[in-house]
């Protein structure tokens, strides 16, 4: 099975460090990068080339602008945005 690379970009490092910890035990599965900011993300996303893009929502559960504009450039990429 092939392994997918994920970028966790979440503002808690506690919530980094729980989903690391979790998908450290599946075998496909590999944390790349792990960023605190989502002004980060493009810079990740074009050094990584990830599968996966798990962010946290900011404060009132809008999408900033960046991570809109990254959804768009980068259409292969999944994002899992957690609330």
């Amino acid at each position: 099975m092939v392994t997918k690379r994920v970028i966790l970009a979440n503002g808690s490092r506690l919530l980094r460090e729980m989903l690391a910890r979790v998908i450290d035990k599946a075998d496909h599965l590999e944390v790349v990068q792990e960023i605190p900011t989502h002004e980060e993300l493009p810079s990740a996303i074009e050094r990584f080339d990830p599968e996966w893009v798990i962010l946290s929502l900011p404060f009132r559960n809008s999408l900033h602008g960046s991570i809109d504009a990254c959804m768009a450039e980068y259409p292969a990429v999944r994002f899992i945005l957690l609330s």
